[in-house]
């Protein structure tokens, strides 16, 4: 549900569009709301759908379809626009997975290690000022004892087993990593143009079969299908059938067109 509702509010001006030409100006939208709109209703796929316009909804057939026409004009212009693709690109970069993560090397973790005991033992002498020359040797036996194993990791057996384990976690991450960057790119392919025909298409897919001869019935003050399958339409569904079948026609021309302008194959 959340793809489905992609592009209405750029192809229908009565939910939200791009202002300034006359067929839109009764309703009252500025360019900056109709811009930010757009880039939400392309962007997320799942923008608010507020109610039909007074004006649009007052409107005759002919002047919503000029509308809408214009709406698809304005729209169109501004995702090809290099405004929408810079900012296209700095919400993708900004959500996106993050640089590809790193793994320090089997000598980089013993020298860690190895000074963080060193710099802990300094610490503790730093703090057991008061103990006995017996429990200082007993201490000094025990940093041997550690320092020993470290020597024997460094050169030992157990140096191939740590390395083998850093390379697992370091494939582990990669995989993440690699899963989070499909993630993305599907969601928010690299090409804006690919984002916008993802959305068209999720839009004609949607509103394919609306029935502008539906009935309908009163229910608790609101006007609801009088068919259960058609109250469960999704919201652009039912948003173009509250718009009336040309508006709803030159809607869904617009989208066709549209997406037949843009080019096909992956992002």
């Amino acid at each position: 549900m959340r793809h489905i509702l992609g592009v209405a509010g750029c192809l229908l001006v009565a939910v939200a569009t791009l202002g300034g030409q006359s067929p839109l100006a009764p309703l009252g939208v500025t360019e900056g709301q109709g811009k930010d709109a757009l880039f939400e209703s392309l962007l997320l796929g799942a923008p608010r759908l507020p109610k039909l316009s007074a004006a649009f909804s007052a409107a005759p057939d002919g002047v919503r379809v000029a509308m809408v026409q214009a709406a698809c004009s304005a729209a169109r212009g501004y995702a090809d626009s290099a405004e929408f693709q810079s900012r296209y690109a700095d919400h993708r970069e900004a959500n996106g997975p993050g640089r590809e993560p790193t793994a320090p090397t089997i000598d980089e973790v013993l020298v860690s290690q190895r000074k963080a005991f060193e710099e802990q033992v300094v610490q503790m002498k730093t703090q057991l000022t008061d103990l006995t020359p017996a429990q200082v040797k007993t201490l000094e036996e025990g940093w041997a004892e550690v320092r020993q194993r470290m020597s024997d990791m460094e050169s030992g057996p157990r140096r191939a087993e740590l390395e083998a384990l850093i390379k697992q976690r370091r494939a582990q991450q990669m995989r993440m990593y690699e899963a989070a960057v499909k993630e993305h790119n599907e969601r928010w392919p690299l090409n804006a143009r690919a984002l916008v025909a993802i959305r068209l298409k999720e839009f004609l897919d949607a509103t394919a079969d609306v029935n502008h001869n539906a009935g309908v019935t009163p229910r608790d003050g609101v006007r609801v299908f009088s068919d259960p399958a058609l109250e469960a339409k999704p919201a652009v569904w039912k948003l173009l059938f509250r718009a009336g079948k040309p508006a709803s026609d030159a809607a869904r021309d617009c989208a066709s067109q549209w997406l037949a302008s843009l080019p096909a194959g992956p992002a």
